[in-house]
């Protein structure tokens, strides 16, 4: 765009390349391609979606000879917000973090640290656990003000540990996360006792506004 510096990063190698029939759905959640390597398939999808919540994106294409080409654009000069976005702003300004105990249920040692690290830079105290059993177990040692779980974990998954949760009589928020985007899991979620279902990765603003939505 004119008058916007953009910084564009280029990743590259000269392996085998991306079949034409993978490209489709390359950024989507759980798609592993051709490897016999361990993993969830959601690598590429987060990077993507991190990079589209600065504003920027990740493209993919074909490298020169062979192999693949990332490409990672993000703006580096952030425009005057409308008066609409201002008036947001202000709102999510008002919802403060600081302090508030959170259990985060997140099995993901990479998003994890990521989460845990973007909660504590807004003054929350963070206890992390690895699983929905692990978490159950934290809750009924400490109090908390808010916990948010993601969907697919081993041992009890976030429908599991939000049923138990309510069970036990907890009346905070929680908040469910899913790097799906298709299925029933948001309703499966909210109808197991969450509040409200924010797709991976989770951004101070996304949480902050289902915060106030649930204050209002």
């Amino acid at each position: 765009l004119a008058g916007e510096s953009r910084l564009q990063v280029a990743i590259a190698d000269d392996g085998v390349g991306i079949s034409t029939d993978e490209i489709d759905d390359l950024f989507s959640p759980f798609i592993r391609g051709r490897t016999d390597a361990d993993g969830t398939g959601l690598g590429l999808h987060i990077c993507q979606e991190l990079a589209i919540s600065m504003g920027g994106d990740i493209i993919y294409e074909p490298n020169t000879p062979k192999g693949s080409r990332f490409l990672l654009t993000v703006p580096l000069d952030i425009t005057k917000a409308s008066q609409a976005d201002e008036a947001e702003e202000n709102l999510l300004a008002g919802v403060s973090l600081e302090g508030r105990k959170i259990l985060l249920a997140e099995d993901n040692p990479t998003l994890q640290l990521l989460t845990k690290n973007m909660l504590e830079k807004q003054g929350a105290v963070v206890t992390v656990a690895s699983n929905g059993k692990l978490a159950l177990a934290s809750f009924k040692e400490g109090v908390y003000d808010l916990v948010i779980s993601d969907i697919f974990m081993p041992e009890m998954d976030g429908y599991g540990l939000a049923k138990a949760l309510r069970e036990s009589k907890y009346l905070g928020p929680i908040i469910g996360l899913t790097a799906a985007t298709i299925g029933d899991e948001t309703e499966q979620m909210l109808e197991a006792g969450a509040d409200r279902v924010l797709a991976k990765p989770i951004s101070v603003e996304a949480l902050k506004a289902a915060l106030l939505e649930l204050s209002a």
